[in-house]
């Protein structure tokens, strides 16, 4: 069962009752204590669940340790629960107190999680404090009450047992072990968002030694010898008597504070990125599973409650610890919204404000073309004649750029119902059918996902504000350098189109692009029908998705027929908000940006992510490209050798890159520096068998008959590859690939045995991307091609001036001529390094017209043509996706289209 990732602070503080509770009456029932009838809310059958993870004591840990496990063993047991009220945990912790044949001594554990489930409880009390004397008093007044007198009766129960405390021993400090999970800096509720929330007590997140269950706290109240011997023992926890309806507002209060610690976990990654610590496929891919994990966390919350759970999921989650007032038709409601309070900043109040006055004033029907202008939240401050808060200009400033991006937004749920008015059509017979290929599409990020769907509905969801107030956030960290993300995706797109060489003639509304050239040379250029069709699919997908992008296409479109001076009618009249329509006349409003790719130059995140796509399926190409025609890796050892020599001085960059990224597939882990290591290692490599390497070996070594048969070595892709490339096809759900990206990285847990923590999965995730995207970053395709070429520049000398000819004419086609590249570099080194030598080679060894000095010859002059080549620019999108006015009014279209198109 895969743990849930996100840090759910609710169920974490809702344990460590429950904990407190089930040791409580455990402990109290051996003090002699007979206490009332309990009523029984559910039970477990560890057929049927996941087993709690129990701690094991006395023979059966020594067995463990015994069998050199590290790590604690879990005992599946059965369990029922029984609910405890509030009135017996003072009876009860008073019995424990007195009793004193034995003392009873309060475990570490049970006082810490006590501590920490009073500190939570009591920043929420603080906070309902603070909200009843702000706004409304009377609709908190009897949460508040209850609130306090549950802290009370836990602060009473802690005071009574102090006595019985368990003291904590001095241990000396050790240092820590590099990869253990206590490096990973997981953050916490930073200093900059206590002050925001006042100055709120804050609890430490990183209680690492207070993982501790309610099983776990049942188990260690049994006795030893029943343990885990009795395997049909039931387990009893307690749970304190408090329905879901009641603590409603303190899970709330818990989501958003959580929240919070989410946003300052990601404004740290961007940052990172900003300074240059980390890529941005890493800043993005970590983003988008953490939002989608925030979407999810967000789900499980509405599921929670019938209160919660309604479509515009904001209003029902936020207003239940703080009002969210209709803006639709008063001044006094708009007056309230805008309040910069503490209460209102923990629940992205701005953010949500920017979003629902935007979303309000769009076109319900979705049958117009979305506004080229909005107002802006200055002008609700204006009209309203609010105080201004502090920070207000920051507020403007995000607001601006939020709408900006929203306006945008809107032009793709347009594009999206033009597709789905066509799909409609085709499937009527109206229009003819498109040719059977499926179209690539852009990829689609959280951040998109959510925005679209918000303005599409009209429903803001906690998510959908959460995502436009990281999106605020990474503009404010990347400012005028945020562009620069899209730059990287157009430049990975026109060096990949560059690699696969296809060339694309123009296609049209009703036929897709088509690539030039003939398809038998295709097949020859990649090896196999299969692999030229998945490259050809790739090109297509790159040009179609990053050089011709529709979304860019479709917005110079609009520029170029939607010329109107006139500003957008947005205030209907009886539509929402349309008492402001007078107020607001002459008023300065917010433009539609003239950035065709405004939408892409401003969400880093879809830029990382259509990356990654490009780089994953660029390596899958450059797999099957490298194993047909098996020139990186016998090029690789020959430069190696060629660098040990001395002959060889200038080094390639791109295939220096390629060997240090696969030191252990090409070199067995190090490289090679003596005759007899580059031979053995090299050997290796071939596939030819240990038994070539004894001393007392006897025949032809290595057999080439031999060697031919087993070259059928194949690179493959990484397994963090495999992962990556099911997240982004949707095999793999945000939890799974998480799940398995961390265990791929072969983090060393902590020698506790303690779970690891939601934020310190996405750290590790964090920290094991950046070697992952630098390997997917080789350009095996083009990498592959020029050592093929090399090969036969270098077999050419040989044949013209030392007579040598490996291949015979004709032969230099196909999986022949492949092979033929190990065997020219193992021929070179039999004539350069005689057997068994353990010394380095020298030029003394290798000099004159040898193989290897004549090869070194070759590669330098190769090299220094690569090195010659111009540098590959970006894509010009805008360029490449300009169309002139005429063209669109020419253009054959479907009938709905058209129709679409006429309203412009």
């Amino acid at each position: 069962m895969l743990p849930e990732f996100l840090p759910d602070s609710y169920s974490r503080y809702k344990e460590d009752t429950n904990v407190f509770a089930t040791w409580l009456t455990n402990t109290a029932k051996a003090c002699g204590h007979t206490s009332r009838d309990t009523t029984q809310i559910a039970s477990s059958d560890p057929m049927n669940e996941a087993p709690a993870s129990v701690r094991l004591k006395g023979n059966a840990r020594k067995e463990a340790k015994a069998n050199e496990s590290s790590r604690p063993l879990p005992v599946v047991l059965p369990s029922t629960k029984h609910t405890l009220s509030t009135g017996d945990i003072i009876t009860q912790a008073g019995i424990i107190a007195i009793h004193k044949k034995p003392a009873i001594k309060v475990p570490l554990v049970i006082q810490g999680v006590l501590r920490r489930a009073i500190r939570a409880r009591k920043r929420c009390t603080l906070w309902f404090q603070n909200m009843t004397s702000e706004s409304n008093k009377e609709e908190y007044e009897a949460s508040n009450s209850s609130h306090q007198h549950f802290i009370h009766v836990l602060e009473r129960a802690l005071e009574i047992l102090e006595p019985c405390f368990e003291k904590c021993k001095p241990a000396a400090s050790k240092a820590k072990q590099p990869g253990s999970a206590d490096n990973h800096q997981v953050p916490e509720l930073s200093s900059s968002i206590s002050n925001r929330f006042e100055n709120l007590e804050v609890e430490d997140t990183a209680d690492q030694n207070l993982d501790i269950n309610g099983s776990e706290a049942a188990v260690s109240t049994m006795p030893t010898t029943k343990l885990p011997q009795n395997k049909n023992k039931v387990v009893t926890i307690y749970e304190l008597e408090r329905s879901m309806e009641v603590d409603l507002q303190f899970r709330v209060y818990c989501f958003f504070e959580d929240l919070h610690r989410v946003r300052e976990f990601l404004i740290q990654t961007w940052q990172r990125f900003a300074d240059g610590k980390i890529d941005l496929v890493t800043a993005s891919l970590v983003t988008n599973v953490t939002l989608a994990l925030v979407r999810e966390s967000e789900e499980r919350m509405k599921h929670s409650s019938p209160k919660l759970d309604h479509e515009d999921s904001y209003n029902s989650i936020a207003s239940v610890i703080h009002p969210v007032p209709d803006i639709a038709d008063s001044r006094e409601g708009i007056r309230a919204m805008l309040q910069s309070t503490t209460l209102d900043k923990l629940v992205f109040r701005s953010t949500f404000v920017s979003m629902l006055k935007t979303i309000e004033l769009l076109d319900r029907d979705k049958k117009k073309i979305s506004p080229s202008s909005m107002i802006p939240i200055s002008h609700l401050y204006l009209i309203t004649a609010t105080v201004l808060p502090k920070g207000y200009e920051n507020v403007v400033a995000d607001d601006h750029f939020l709408t900006l991006f929203l306006l945008d937004s809107m032009d793709l749920v347009i594009m999206g119902l033009m597709e789905k008015r066509d799909q409609e059509a085709r499937r009527a017979g109206r229009i003819a059918p498109l040719p059977s290929y499926v179209p690539p599409t852009a990829f689609l990020d959280e951040i998109t996902k959510g925005l679209t769907s918000a303005m599409f509905t009209g429903n803001i969801t906690v998510t959908s504000a959460f995502q436009s107030r990281l999106l605020v956030d990474m503009q404010n960290i990347l400012g005028d350098r945020i562009e620069q993300a899209y730059k990287q995706l157009r430049h990975q797109g026109a060096a990949s189109l560059a690699a696969l060489g296809n060339k694309w003639k123009p296609g049209s509304c009703m036929e897709p692009p088509m690539p030039e050239g003939n398809p038998q040379q295709w097949i020859s250029d990649w090896g196999s029908v299969e692999a030229s069709k998945k490259a050809i699919l790739v090109s297509l997908a790159v040009h179609s998705v990053v050089k011709e992008n529709l979304m860019v296409g479709y917005k110079q479109a609009k520029m170029a027929l939607y010329e109107s001076d006139e500003q957008d009618e947005i205030f209907s009249a009886n539509g929402p908000l349309s008492f402001l329509g007078g107020m607001s006349t002459g008023l300065e409003r917010i433009q539609s940006s003239s950035d065709p790719a405004f939408l892409h130059n401003h969400n880093p995140v879809y830029c990382g992510l259509e990356k990654l796509n490009i780089l994953t399926a660029m390596e899958n190409v450059g797999v099957d490209l490298s194993n047909y025609l098996c020139s990186l890796a016998p090029m690789a050892h020959l430069y190696n050798a060629l660098r040990q020599t001395g002959l060889l001085t200038v080094s390639w960059p791109a295939l220096d890159e390629a060997i240090e990224l696969n030191m252990s597939l090409l070199f067995n882990g190090t490289l090679p520096t003596t005759a007899h290591q580059i031979n053995s290692r090299y050997l290796l490599c071939m596939k030819c068998p240990v038994t070539a390497f004894a001393r007392n070996h006897r025949g032809q070594k290595p057999d080439w008959q031999a060697v031919m048969k087993k070259l059928d070595f194949a690179h493959a892709s990484a397994e963090s590859s495999k992962h990556l490339r099911a997240y982004l096809d949707g095999t793999d759900s945000p939890e799974k690939f998480l799940h398995s990206m961390v265990k791929e990285s072969r983090h060393t847990p902590s020698k506790r045995g303690r779970a690891t923590s939601q934020l310190e999965m996405l750290t590790q995730l964090r920290d094991f991307l950046p070697q992952c995207v630098a390997r997917l970053e080789v350009d095996r395709v083009t990498l592959s091609r020029q050592c093929a070429r090399l090969f036969r520049l270098i077999r050419s000398a040989f044949k013209t001036r030392l007579g040598i000819e490996h291949v015979k004419e004709g032969v230099e086609f196909g999986e022949a001529f492949g092979k033929w590249n190990y065997i020219t570099v193992m021929l070179a080194f039999d004539e350069a390094f005689p057997p068994r030598h353990s010394r380095p080679p020298t030029q003394h060894q290798v000099d004159g017209e040898s193989q290897l000095a004549i090869a070194a010859e070759v590669t330098r002059n190769f090299i220094s043509e690569v090195k010659s080549e111009p540098p590959i620019q970006p894509f010009d999108v805008v360029a490449a996706t300009d169309r002139e006015r005429s063209h669109y009014e020419n253009l054959q279209m479907p009938r709905s289209t058209q129709r679409f198109m006429e309203r412009l």
